[in-house]
Formats: structure tokens, sequence, C-alpha cells
């Protein structure tokens, strides 16, 4: 049977019907993305791509990994985000896109424009210059660069959240660290600068609405440890972080 316009017209703004392939619609989505590189870097070989669950403001759990995405693949009809990587002389680089995956008989070509952009963290505490690990994520808190401090990352334009984590504190009880939002642009370096000094802290107690001394607490989320105790109504030097607190009378 022959489609009718509207549907030629469709299949003619989506991409090519494969050979062969039967006329009715089934129920999963075949894609394939179209990869264009900016001329800022020099390309220096093939690119992969990594499929997440959608999670509205975020990436959930890693569906599958796409050694070829410029060949066309099967994906069941959702929203996803999809993260490419492309090698480079100055770095992999990483983009992330929303793919909205419907049921069809066509290779339909999601679009998705490698621009880099450049990003130099620099990381102090307490006044002076200090080693760190930073990682760069970008809005749906997927990673696209990570590496030491004062290196120049390859990253996407757009919103980045810089973290950085001091290299010299791994016996410490909590490590130091920082983050900052940045705004890359594409074919600019944007230098962040990160400080991960001691916040300080003071907690005041009370008991039936009157004033109150006691011993107060810091634990860490992830496993309830605590990592430094004090006296409450006294000021107290604590490493940037989020923390459950502890009081006790």
């Amino acid at each position: 049977s022959r489609p009718s316009a509207p549907h030629s017209v469709a299949s003619a703004a989506i991409g090519v019907v494969a050979a062969g392939q039967s006329e009715t619609l089934t129920s999963d989505a075949h894609l394939r993305f179209a990869i264009a590189k900016g001329d800022a870097v020099r390309w220096s070989g093939p690119c992969s791509a990594e499929v997440y669950r959608h999670l509205g403001g975020s990436a959930g759990e890693r569906l599958r990994r796409l050694i070829k995405p410029e060949s066309p693949f099967v994906l069941a009809p959702e929203k996803y985000l999809a993260t490419i990587a492309c090698p480079s002389t100055e770095g992999v680089m990483k983009v992330t896109v929303e793919v909205r995956a419907k049921p069809n008989n066509e290779v339909e070509a999601i679009h998705v424009v490698m621009a880099p952009a450049f990003l130099l963290a620099r990381v102090e505490r307490n006044g002076s210059k200090v080693a760190a690990q930073v990682k760069v994520e970008d809005r749906w808190g997927i990673e696209v660069a990570s590496g030491f401090d004062r290196t120049v990352f390859l990253v996407p334009e757009g919103l980045l959240v810089v973290t950085a984590e001091l290299r010299d504190a791994a016996n410490a009880s909590v490590v130091p660290r920082g983050s900052r939002q940045a705004r890359a642009t594409k074919g600019v370096k944007t230098t962040v600068d990160i400080d991960t000094s001691d916040a300080s802290l003071r907690v005041d107690l009370s008991n039936n609405g009157r004033p109150a001394e006691g011993i107060v607490a810091l634990a860490l989320p992830e496993d309830k440890k605590r990592i430094v105790e004090w006296q409450s109504g006294e000021f107290h030097a604590v490493p940037p972080g989020i923390y459950d607190l502890i009081s006790q009378l």
C-alpha cells in the first residue's frame, strides 16, 4: 500500500527508510547520531556514546554504550540522555543531549554539535594555592572532564559545575572540597577560582524555648560517622560540605 501524503512528508524530513523495511509501524525507535565537529581542536579518533535514563533534571542509570553512535541503533520509546564523547589532541570532549525516542520505521538522525570550550580551575585554601583533583559536570550531573587543577579542560559550552577536592588530605577525617558553577563559551577559556577554606560555624541550643548548653557534632550523611564535636555556642572551623547535625544537652 502507498503511504499517505503527510507520512511521506515526515519521512523526507527525518531520513531514509531502509531497503525492504516493512511499512507497518514498529514499537521501537530507530535512531542514529549525526555528529558535527567544530574546528577549534584537532579531532583524533572515532566518537562513542553512552545512553542514560532521563530523570527530569538529572541523569539516571547508564543503559547502554554505543561504539559507533553514527550507525543506526534501536531504543524503546522513552526519553533519554545521551553523552557523545569524541577524542582530540586536547582531550576527550563530551556533550550531552536529550533524546526523545518515538516508534518509527525510519532511522531518525539526532544532530549533535561538538562546539569546544575550555576551562581552567584554580584552587586555594586559607589564602594559599593548593593541589586538587578537579571534576567537571554538566547540567545533568554527568561528568564531562576530570584531572588536576591548573589544567585546561576541553568542555562543552553552557552551564557546568566544577568541584575541587584537595589531593594532600587523604588522611583527613573530611577531605576539604569546594564547588562553583561556571558558564563555558564556545572557543573561549573560562577560569574558575574555587575556595576550599574552612567555614566558621556556631550552633546555639535551646530547651523548651530557653537557651541551653550542650555538645554539637557533625556527621557524614553517607555513613553517619562523626567528624568533629564541640561545645554549643562557640565557633568551630568546619570544612566545606553537607553534614548531619547532632546535638546533646
